[in-house]
C-alpha cells in the first residue's frame, strides 16, 4: 500500500491526509478505487491515443477488473496499449 499511497500523494496532496487515516480495508478500498480513476482519466485524456485505441484500452481495464485476477494479469491487459 506504500506505493498506492505515494502515487495517490503526488496527484493530490490535499487527499491524501484524509485518505491515510482512514481505518485499514477502508483506506485501502478507497486508494484503489482512486488509483483505477486516475487510470481512466490518463487514457481518456491521452493525446497521442486514437478514440478506438482508448475504447480498447478501457474496455480490457474494464474487463481485468471485473476478473479481479491481480496486479500482473491488469498489467498483461493493458500492455502495449499505454
Amino acid at each position: 500500500m506504500t506505493e498506492a499511497h505515494r502515487v495517490v500523494r503526488a496527484y493530490s496532496t490535499t487527499w491524501y491526509e484524509p485518505v491515510t487515516s482512514m481505518p485499514p480495508g477502508l483506506g485501502e478500498a478507497v486508494t484503489t478505487a482512486s488509483l483505477c480513476m486516475r487510470g481512466i482519466d490518463e487514457v481518456e485524456g491521452h493525446p497521442r491515443l486514437s478514440g478506438e485505441t482508448k475504447a480498447r484500452a478501457l474496455r480490457r481495464m474494464s474487463g481485468a477488473w471485473q476478473l479481479r485476477p491481480g496486479e500482473t494479469a491488469f498489467a498483461a491487459a493493458v500492455a502495449g496499449w499505454l
